[in-house]
């Protein structure tokens, strides 16, 4: 199945944030429930120089969400998502870990795209909905 760039991209943020413990740049912390799913030290990932690259801690947090929606229906999809971007394994370590073929990782990763772009679209429809509902109701 083929990746979806612009929720790779999501992930990557997502990835460095979690990483850190859902601490980003927001001034407030948040925690990612998937954090601490997978043990491994992840911290040398969210540097560069020895500064902490910032991320979109809102973007985050809502691909955080979006991942624990399928944790526990799908959870070999959000598993894949943790070694990947999280530990930043890659596919061929990820594959390896828990036990299964390279090409059955970037499945893995495909699906778990389409998931995460499904609950977004449907969360950016809902919220549309409320917002209408809500200017309808002030202009009657």
């Amino acid at each position: 199945m083929a990746r979806i760039k612009w929720v790779q991209q999501r992930l990557e943020n997502w990835g460095m944030w979690a990483s850190r413990g859902g601490h980003g740049s927001g001034g407030f912390a948040s925690q990612s429930v998937l954090a601490g799913w997978v043990e491994s030290d992840a911290w040398a990932r969210n540097r560069c120089g020895g500064s902490v690259i910032p991320v979109s801690e809102s973007e985050a947090l809502e691909t955080d969400r979006a991942i624990t929606s399928f944790k526990n229906t799908r959870p070999s999809l959000a598993k894949a998502l943790v070694l990947v971007y999280v530990f930043d394994f890659g596919v061929v370590e990820a594959a390896y870990r828990v036990g299964v073929a390279e090409s059955t990782m970037h499945a893995r990763l495909g699906q778990a795209d389409q998931a995460i772009a499904m609950w977004l679209e449907d969360r950016a429809a809902e919220l549309l909905r409320k917002r209408e509902a809500a200017r309808g109701s002030f202009t009657g």
